[in-house]
């Protein structure tokens, strides 16, 4: 059986362990290998690893499940998002479908609609590891190297603004999946995380060479717009933030 890498995201606790304990229960493949209560908790763990499931609530603070599926969908189009929705939240739901999302659940939850959802993905996942083992074998090894190495090209042009695996992948004459399965295979990570080191070497430049500027300024500059976010990821990065980044290295330059 394979498993797949999956992450629960709601901000009501019990609402959150009560599913974790039921996708556990239906033994279907699916290792759930986190749960967390907003957004931006949950895109810190998919910058880490490897996630091929995220089912999320729509209303949560900090990062609502709208924006999660569409910074997902720009960060990984591979990843498969289940929107969990509330009574009158349905129309929140169909816009998430614009980010790739093609399945939902209503609350509270039935047990026969949640297996049928998650059988249903795991028939999808099964079947794009196919396709793509048959992909991968038509394509040289050469090949694979320049096609990688033309998106590194492209990543280092464009970091500063709003990437989009999709537009990379129309560019390269290729699908989103397969970039993103031969991008992972030669480099060791995802084309996002990539742009990621490189906004960051960036921003890391900038707060040196430019001690007055702002924050914000700097974040939006690597391709940014949050700041909250850019000055979280930062530290996640380099483990401090901005500010401390900059006064510690203004501190060694003078002695």
């Amino acid at each position: 059986m394979n498993y797949y890498n999956t992450l629960i995201v709601e901000d009501e606790d019990l609402l959150r362990k009560n599913l974790v304990r039921r996708v556990r229960q239906l033994n279907l493949g699916f290792t759930v290998i986190g749960d967390v209560a907003n957004g931006q908790a949950a895109l810190d763990i998919v910058n880490k690893q490897l996630i091929h499931l995220v089912l999320t609530d729509i209303r949560m603070p900090v990062m609502d499940g709208l924006e999660l599926a569409k910074n997902l969908f720009y960060i990984d189009p591979n990843i498969q998002v289940v929107i969990i929705s509330g009574y009158g939240q349905f129309e929140y739901a169909q816009q998430a479908m614009h980010y790739g999302v093609k399945e939902y659940l209503k609350k509270p939850i039935d047990d026969k609609e949640l297996f049928h959802i998650l059988t249903h993905i795991k028939m999808s996942l099964e079947t794009y590891s196919e396709d793509s083992a048959e992909a991968m074998k038509s394509i040289s090894e050469r090949t694979i190297e320049e096609l990688v190495e033309a998106a590194e090209h492209y990543l280092r042009q464009n970091y500063s603004t709003a990437i989009s695996i999709q537009s990379m992948a129309r560019r390269l004459n290729i699908s989103p999946e397969h970039l993103c399965k031969i991008f992972k295979r030669r480099r060791a990570e995802t084309p996002m995380q990539y742009v990621t080191r490189l906004r960051i070497r960036a921003a890391e430049r900038l707060l040196l060479q430019n001690p007055e500027a702002d924050i914000k300024n700097v974040g939006e500059i690597v391709g940014y717009v949050n700041p909250h976010y850019f000055s979280r990821l930062f530290k996640n990065k380099t483990g401090m933030s901005p500010s401390q980044y900059r006064l510690i290295h203004q501190k060694q330059i003078m002695g």
